[in-house]
């Protein structure tokens, strides 16, 4: 448990880091994710995600099978062997799923512009929000639950507190 919020730290840190670079175009910045191990905080893997497009990282979150969530923009990553799903047509904003490792992007969910934020239910169900608005995706992150265009919405969360409504 502790590797994986020391996990969530290091890519939390990594995604501010990148969001105060100053914007370039053909960007040759990639955002380092690596793996520690809490007993001898030793880097025991890394990997890289980007291209040379404008590329963030906004969010991340664990999924309920241990998958690693990142919310951002990622206009020309497409990795060879990834699913890619498109939501209402898909554009630069995604939501990459990671294998547990963070080494191997699994699929990328497109969103028709960039995400800002995510949130896990305790279904699995995945919350993003971005300037599309806000989106329940199913657990799969292949088609969408629920959806409202709310403008550009910054930050999103699920109430645990009360009973499911998606």
């Amino acid at each position: 448990m502790i590797r994986r919020w020391l996990l969530l730290f290091v890519l939390l840190v990594a995604g501010l880091i990148g969001a105060t670079l100053p914007a370039r175009a053909q960007s040759d910045i990639h955002v380092y994710l690596p793996y520690l191990s809490y007993e001898r905080s030793l880097a025991l893997r890394a990997t890289y995600l980007g291209s040379s497009a404008d590329d963030s990282l906004q969010a991340v979150a664990f999924a309920a099978d241990n998958s690693i969530l990142a919310a951002g923009t990622w206009p020309d990553l497409a990795p060879a062997g990834a699913a890619t799903y498109r939501i209402d047509g898909g554009g630069e904003g995604a939501l990459l799923r990671l294998n547990a490792f963070g080494d191997a992007i699994i699929s990328i969910t497109r969103f028709n512009g960039p995400v800002r934020d995510l949130e896990v239910a305790g279904d699995g169900a995945t919350l993003v929000c971005g300037s599309f608005g806000v989106v329940v995706l199913e657990p799969t992150l292949d088609q969408a639950r629920w959806s409202a265009s709310a403008g550009d919405v910054s930050r999103c969360a699920i109430d645990t507190t009360a009973p499911s409504r998606f």
